[in-house]
């Protein structure tokens, strides 16, 4: 009888444990400083305070049907971590994901910490001589620090799956022609 007690107990806790680690998980964001995944700039309530900088990053960043927008106001912190600039990547003008650039391998280091912090454990992490990388990724976002070069330059880069998956789908159904069903 006691066996069995101490089973029920154990599996009592591994259930707990599962379930904060899921949770930690599917807790990703819905967006980022106001946007929502999917939101388009006109919903946006300080879209005044975006500028459209889709011409000077060209096809260096941009993908087809995308643009590219900086916020105005210089509010270019991510967890903590003062980033030269953030952009915002929207999709035939839907918000899909940021990109911002650091330097410095403190602030990797307090990127991560931050991240972890709010997001629980990372689902894939990669080191070697020439690069460090984090992942955390869930069915709403995908979030990637990535620290690499001689310079320590610290790359953050969040996306939107659910709008990563309806441009895939997209962009098959845009390549499809009526000589596929042949």
């Amino acid at each position: 009888m006691r066996r069995i007690r101490h089973s029920l107990l154990l599996c009592l806790i591994l259930t707990l444990s599962l379930i904060t680690t899921a949770d930690a998980k599917t807790s990703l964001p819905h967006g980022f400083k106001g946007l929502i995944w999917g939101q388009t700039l006109n919903d946006f309530q300080e879209k005044e305070m975006m500028r459209d900088v889709s011409t000077s990053l060209g096809s260096k960043i941009l993908g087809k049907d995308e643009s590219a927008y900086k916020r105005l106001n210089n509010d270019n912190k991510i967890g903590g971590v003062d980033f030269v600039d953030i952009t915002y990547i929207f999709w035939r003008e839907k918000f899909r994901a940021i990109t911002a650039n650091t330097q410095g391998s403190d602030k990797f280091a307090q990127l991560a910490d931050s991240t972890r912090k709010k997001f629980g454990r990372p689902n894939y992490i990669e080191e070697n001589q020439y690069c460090k990388r984090i992942v955390w990724i869930n069915s709403k976002a995908e979030i990637v620090i990535t620290m690499a070069g001689d310079d320590d330059v610290v790359h953050f880069y969040m996306k939107s799956n659910s709008i990563e998956k309806l441009k895939s789908r997209w962009e098959k159904a845009k390549k499809a022609t009526i000589h596929d069903e042949w």
